[in-house]
C-alpha cells in the first residue's frame, strides 16, 4: 500500500467520524431545546441513537491513535511494515487497553445505533400503519425498543472485551475483533466463542 493510501485510510475516518459526532451532538442539543424534550418516544429513540452514534463515531475518528505504540511489547515479533495494513506508519499513542476500549465502543455503538434505526421503523409502523396511540406504544413496545439494542450491543461486544480480543486490524484503521497478533490463549478463546 502506498503512503498516500495509508494516509487516506487514517485521515478519512477522522474527518467522517468527527462530522458524525458533531451531527449527533447537534441532534441531542436540538432535542433538549425542543418543547417536548424527551417526553416523546420519537425523541427518546433519536436521543439514544445519537448517543450510540457518538460512541461509535468517536472510536472511528480516533483511527490509529488508541493502538499500542510502536515500542509497546505487544508488537514483539510482529513485522510492522506489513504491506496489507492501512495503519503502518501512522501515529499510535495508546496501549492494549485503549485499543480494547476503542474496539468495545466501536462494536457496541454500531450495533446499538443500527438497532435503534430499525426500532425507529418499528415505531413508525406502530404509529402509522397500526394506528397505535402513543400511550399503547409506550406501554407495550417501548421497553423492547430500548432493551433490545442495549442487550444486543453489549452481548456482541462484552465477550470480545473480556477475552482481550480487540486488537489492531490490518484491514481497518482502528481496533477491531481480530486475532492475528493476539496470544495463543486469545486465539483459542475466539475458536471457542459461541454466540
Amino acid at each position: 500500500m502506498s503512503k498516500n493510501h495509508e494516509s487516506f485510510a487514517a485521515i478519512v475516518p477522522r474527518i467522517t467520524g468527527s462530522i458524525s459526532v458533531v451531527s449527533s451532538s447537534l441532534l441531542i442539543y436540538l432535542i433538549y431545546r425542543s418543547k417536548p424534550k424527551l417526553s416523546t418516544i420519537y425523541n427518546r429513540i433519536m436521543f439514544c441513537m445519537s448517543v450510540a452514534d457518538i460512541l461509535a463515531s468517536t472510536a472511528i475518528a480516533l483511527t490509529t491513535l488508541p493502538m499500542p505504540r510502536d515500542d509497546d511489547p505487544y508488537w514483539e515479533g510482529v513485522d510492522l511494515s506489513i504491506e496489507d495494513n492501512s495503519w503502518s506508519g501512522q501515529t499510535k499513542l495508546g496501549t492494549r487497553q485503549t485499543c480494547a476500549a476503542q474496539g468495545f465502543f466501536y462494536s457496541s455503538g454500531i450495533v446499538i445505533m443500527f438497532c435503534y434505526n430499525g426500532n425507529l421503523c418499528i415505531y413508525y409502523a406502530c404509529a402509522i400503519a397500526f394506528r397505535m396511540k402513543e400511550a399503547q406504544i409506550r406501554k407495550k413496545i417501548e421497553p423492547v425498543i430500548h432493551g433490545g439494542p442495549l442487550f444486543l450491543g453489549l452481548y456482541t461486544a462484552i465477550p470480545y472485551f473480556m477475552g482481550g480480543i480487540y486488537n489492531p486490524s490490518p484491514q481497518d484503521s482502528w481496533c477491531t475483533p481480530y486475532p492475528q497478533y493476539t496470544t495463543p490463549e486469545a486465539r483459542d478463546l475466539i475458536g471457542r466463542a459461541t454466540f
